[in-house]
């Protein structure tokens, strides 16, 4: 099923110059595209693209300066 949606001309042209870039998308396989890159913050699917970023030495270290900090910080209290 399909549904016909008003765009401004700006947003138009941007659209349509992306597909140009990308070669053989349709508009709705764009705007798909671009929705999934827009995911809600805190969405697994949106931390799952950090995996693997740092090396092992570099998350040990990372953990290690995270532990500093939390042994640092005052207990909240409630």
């Amino acid at each position: 099923m399909t549904k016909t949606i008003s765009l401004t001309n700006e947003v138009y042209s941007k659209l349509k110059k992306l597909k140009k870039l990308k070669g053989g998308k349709s508009f709705s396989e764009e705007i798909n595209d671009l929705l999934e890159k827009a995911e809600p913050k805190g969405d697994i699917k949106s931390l799952k693209k950090f995996m693997g970023v740092l090396s092992k030495p570099e998350a040990k270290a990372f953990q290690r300066e995270i532990s500093i900090a939390r042994s640092k910080a005052k207990p909240r209290v409630f």
